[in-house]
């Protein structure tokens, strides 16, 4: 004897299952497939529209894929409906204050569809960034500076990277170098770690202001960027030495004298207090 669906009474067919006693047109219309949050609440900078995290720090994303993210880790983790195998997520749609949720199942063979709904409530504030930005503060300072003459122009270019970068508050120019202002010492941090990893580099670290002041210490990067090029020559302690190449970590060096060729590491070529001597632009490589 074949089966009914306890709501409309439709019987069992092949391509039609009952899914919880129930045809698939009454399943998806009466139960949800998965358990999503009723409320979602979002708030977002009226400045820049950054989104604020979970994580309480506020991001360069829309609402919409903020949704989307909380969303598809619910559905990920949450309970599924009894007889639905797998859910994900098919689409976000933000509506005045609420989402439709578009989550697609499997249940014993059936592709099923819902559009869920989830109240939304947007809340708008000030990000930090856009606050001190306003305010002209900042938090911490990235001081950019040629090496040598050569790098001059790449510190331009570098600078002009960061307008706009998060964190970054503000940028001035400081003779031929630039003061990169940034809203705190992690986002600073941050930046001067891609510059480490991306160009030859040396880099202190100091506090300007006083710990136990009323003024809160500033975190300050001396960066100083170095255009080395091969066919360069390098003065260190001992006799002076031709390029033969160069990374962000190291600079591989030869003896003109001898021919031997040997490797430094950044850390262990700045100890040795090189003079940096540029090769002529237009010579021939050595």
């Amino acid at each position: 004897m074949g089966r009914f669906c306890a709501r409309c009474g439709r019987g069992e067919a092949p391509g039609s299952p009952l899914v919880g006693g129930l045809c698939p047109e009454c399943f998806v219309s009466t139960r949800r497939l998965v358990e999503v949050p009723e409320r979602i609440e979002v708030v977002r900078c009226r400045v820049c529209g950054a989104v604020r995290t979970r994580g309480g720090r506020f991001s360069r994303i829309d609402a919409e894929d903020y949704v989307r993210g909380i969303v598809e880790e619910c559905v990920a983790k949450g309970r599924l409906a009894e007889g639905v195998e797998r859910a994900t997520v098919s689409g976000i749609e933000l509506r005045e204050e609420e989402a439709l949720v578009g989550v697609v199942g499997e249940a014993a063979g059936t592709v099923l569809r819902q559009n869920l709904r989830v109240r939304l409530t947007v809340e708008e504030t000030t990000c930090p960034e856009c606050f001190m930005r306003k305010a002209g503060s900042f938090g911490a300072l990235v001081q950019l500076r040629p090496g040598n003459p050569r790098a001059a122009r790449l510190v331009s270019r570098i600078a002009g990277e960061l307008e706009g970068q998060p964190g970054v508050v503000e940028i001035k120019r400081e003779g031929d170098g630039v003061d990169v202002y940034v809203v705190e010492k992690s986002a600073a941090a941050r930046i001067v770690g891609r510059l480490k990893a991306s160009y030859v580099t040396r880099v202190v670290s100091t506090w300007e202001g006083f710990k136990y002041a009323q003024r809160r210490p500033r975190a300050v990067f001396s960066v100083r960027v170095y255009a080395v090029e091969r066919g360069d020559a390098v003065e260190l302690p001992g006799g002076i030495y031709e390029v033969v190449e160069v990374s962000p970590r190291a600079v591989v060096l030869r003896n003109p004298g001898t021919g031997d060729v040997f490797s430094l590491d950044l850390g262990s070529f700045w100890r040795r207090s090189p003079t940096i001597r540029e090769r002529a632009r237009g010579s021939a490589q050595p």
